[in-house]
C-alpha cells in the first residue's frame, strides 16, 4: 500500500471514530443540565424522560467524551465547543 492510500485509510478510519464519538443532540441537553446543578429528576422532568435514561445518556456521554464524571465531561464539552459556559441553563437544585 502506497503512503498516499495509506493517508486516505487513516484518514477514513478517524472520521469514523470521530463520528462515533460525536455527541448528540439529547446527550450534550442532559450534560449542559447536570453541569448546571440539575438532579437526574429534575432533567428527566424537563426533557419528558426518566431519570434512568437521564443517567444512560449522562453515561453514553461520558464514554464519549472519556470523562469519568461529570466535572471532566463539562470540561471536554467546553473544550470541543458543543456550548459556552454562558449557553448553560440557569437554577439548578446546586444554586
Amino acid at each position: 500500500m502506497s503512503g498516499i492510500d495509506e493517508m486516505k485509510t487513516k484518514k477514513v478510519r478517524l472520521a469514523r471514530i470521530n463520528r462515533r464519538r460525536r455527541l448528540t443532540p439529547r446527550e450534550v441537553e442532559v450534560i449542559e443540565y447536570r453541569s448546571s446543578g440539575f438532579t437526574t429528576a429534575e432533567v428527566g422532568t424537563i426533557l419528558g424522560i426518566s431519570s434512568n435514561i437521564v443517567k444512560s445518556e449522562s453515561g453514553y456521554a461520558f464514554k464519549k467524551l472519556r470523562a469519568s464524571n461529570l466535572t471532566q465531561a463539562l470540561m471536554q464539552c467546553l473544550k470541543q465547543g458543543y456550548f459556552t459556559i454562558n449557553d448553560l441553563p440557569q437554577g439548578g437544585s446546586n444554586e
